[in-house]
């Protein structure tokens, strides 16, 4: 006898979550159901109502503890992923799908080719940056102890395998036998300012931002850099800050990698200054800006197993380095000196440019910004920065009294890049909305 094979498509999953007593309490709800659609009877139905209320109510204390039990015993993202996929609350992933485009086409979108300004051909080592004249306490690193190495390990949550090949996984089993080989390669990178090049290494995986890519733009490049990498980083990462916070040197305007700050301390801080601007009956023209920083690293796409030759890279920096944004907040640190009208405050690399002034002072204040602008611009090409003139956004805050009655088209326009700034009724600066009234 032959049966013929037929495929079938689930509407719903399985529920794992309905477990004996729930089930139980599902077949007395629907035989009460039956009971009352036959009868018709008050009775039969508000009995029913009782068993269909708390069966709901079973179902959804067993669905949310399903949920919390599996998602609060692994803390791996990747473990994470994989669940909500099996769950089906986010798409499988498709291995079907063939690239359209080649491995090292990606792999060279991934590096970029701007064209970056010359610099200083000075370059200063870490302990130069951190030990300036103007204080009389030099840098100096502290060695690096084991517990200090295993803490960081342990408080890492990636598994990815870098270009190393080496596993977060593998290092903690052996960390016993390995521990005193990594103390010595951390310390002498440190005391003689060298850091292995495979370290500055990365794969680089290519992400689709859309359904079906074409072009090297539709991808997302996600870097996975070796472990010991971002060890050695977070260990580098802790000792400046510590630095820079027991000796005062941070920028007061900058607030990222900073205790007590964030994005909402850093919001806060400016709208309530243009409140109290506002309530003094005055305006406020305000650019955000974003800069750009350079950085000399290697990369290598990996797509389905297939691996691109590797690419220098001479701009930007690793998503996944824990050391690069760190680095980049002190290579603002004479930004300070810059501006000589205007105010301004950073958020790692988003910078607001602004100027408070009466409204009938607008034109003139426009115009000061302007000179400072080109301060700006100067000092980034000469510190080998690029200021993205299309990322750039102007707006004049005040009450709608004032900006009602302001004619945007016949303003002064702010000039940045040879490129006229329009000014706008709306910023977005640090993921937040800002409409120029306030409300």
């Amino acid at each position: 006898m032959l049966l013929p094979l037929k495929r079938r498509h689930f509407k719903n999953l399985p529920a794992p979550w309905l477990m004996s007593d729930i089930r139980l309490m599902m077949r007395e709800r629907n035989l009460a159901r039956r009971i009352w659609r036959r009868s018709g009877n008050n009775h039969d139905y508000d009995r029913f109502k009782v068993l269909q209320n708390r069966t709901q109510s079973m179902i959804h204390t067993a669905k949310r503890a399903y949920y919390l039990n599996i998602f609060n015993d692994s803390d791996r993202p990747n473990v994470v992923w994989s669940r909500l996929r099996h769950l089906g609350l986010i798409k499988a992933r498709d291995f079907s799908a063939s690239l359209s485009l080649s491995v090292d086409e990606l792999n060279e979108f991934s590096a970029g080719d701007a064209v970056i300004p010359e610099a200083d051909d000075h370059h200063q080592s870490f302990t130069e940056i951190l030990s300036g004249n103007y204080i009389d306490t030099s840098f100096h690193w502290d060695y690096v102890t084991p517990p200090t190495i295993k803490k960081v390990l342990n408080s890492a949550k990636s598994n990815a395998v870098g270009s190393d090949g080496i596993s977060l996984r593998f290092i903690k089993q052996a960390i016993h036998f390995i521990l005193p080989v990594l103390e010595h390669l951390f310390n002498y990178s440190l005391m003689n300012e060298v850091f292995p090049a495979m370290w500055r290494s990365a794969l680089i995986c290519p992400i689709p931002k859309i359904k079906n890519p074409t072009m090297v733009q539709h991808y997302r490049p996600i870097s996975i850099l070796p472990v010991l990498s971002k060890a050695l980083e977070r260990i580098v990462s802790e000792q400046i800050r510590c630095y820079l916070k027991n000796f005062t040197l941070y920028d007061p305007c900058q607030s990222t990698y900073r205790s007590c700050h964030s994005t909402q301390t850093c919001l806060i801080q400016m709208l309530d200054e243009e409140v109290e601007e506002s309530e003094l009956f005055r305006i406020c023209t305000a650019l955000v800006l974003r800069l750009s920083y350079v950085l000399s690293q290697t990369v290598k796409d990996s797509v389905a197993g297939t691996m691109s030759s590797l690419t220098l890279v001479s701009e930007g920096i690793f998503q996944g380095s824990v050391l690069g944004p760190l680095l980049f907040t002190l290579y603002l640190s004479d930004f300070r000196n810059v501006l000589q009208h205007c105010k301004y405050n950073f958020y790692a690399d988003d910078l607001q440019v602004y100027l408070h002034c009466k409204p009938r002072e607008l034109s003139d204040a426009i115009l000061k910004v302007d000179e400072d602008i080109n301060a700006v611009i100067n000092w980034s090409f000469a510190n080998g920065l690029i200021l993205n003139s299309d990322k750039t956004q102007a707006i004049i805050f005040g009450t709608s009294r004032y900006v009602n009655a302001i004619d945007l088209y016949t303003l002064p326009k702010i000039m940045v890049d040879m490129t006229a700034i329009q000014y706008s009724t709306s910023v977005r600066y640090l993921g937040v909305i800002i409409i120029n009234n306030l409300s």
